[in-house]
């Protein structure tokens, strides 16, 4: 007896060009970031990690947290190598208050702070990545930096709007 299989679905030639550009520019990232970009990614990627196989997982928001412990983590790396706990240490506290009351308060009012220290910090980075140059030490850590508040940024707006379809759907 045949058994039933479901027919092969094909990928769009969109998704497959979007999936090549998005290989390639995450090679060339890589490529001019270095370690400003292994350092988030392992912190990011142990973070995810522990939620997911874990209970420790923050019951939203998951993935906005890991992110940013990611991004902690880079903050105490650097403040250990370098020394320079005033340029890091209001990142640090920043952020860690802010994801704590995200993980401790999972609703729009509880991320509200994360987004905000996000956004404000993601101007910030902006305007000093404007005046770097390019390929210095500085400009690629600030490309990090934007790319992992923007990132941050998208995961926290992807729940949000995920948390308003709950709201907006009938009661089953």
């Amino acid at each position: 007896m045949r058994r039933f299989e479901p027919p092969a679905r094909k990928q769009s030639p969109l998704s497959v060009a979007a999936g090549i550009l998005g290989a390639i520019g995450g090679m060339a990232l890589a490529n001019y970031a270095g370690a400003s970009l292994w350092i988030p990614g392992i912190a990011t990627g142990l973070a995810a990690l522990l939620f997911a196989k874990t209970p420790l997982a923050p019951p939203r928001f998951r993935g906005a947290i890991a992110v940013t412990g990611g991004h902690i983590a880079w903050f105490i790396g650097a403040g250990l190598l370098t020394g320079a706990w005033e340029t890091v240490g209001p990142d640090i506290a920043a952020l860690t208050i802010a994801c704590a009351i995200a993980w401790a308060r999972p609703s729009m009012g509880g991320v509200a702070l994360l987004g905000v220290v996000q956004l404000a910090s993601l101007i910030y980075n902006v305007v000093l990545l404007a005046g770097a140059s390019f390929g210095s030490a500085d400009h690629r850590a600030l490309a990090v930096h934007v790319l992992w508040r923007l990132i941050a940024l998208g995961l926290i707006s992807s729940e949000v709007a995920a948390i308003r379809r709950e709201a907006a759907a009938p009661p089953a």
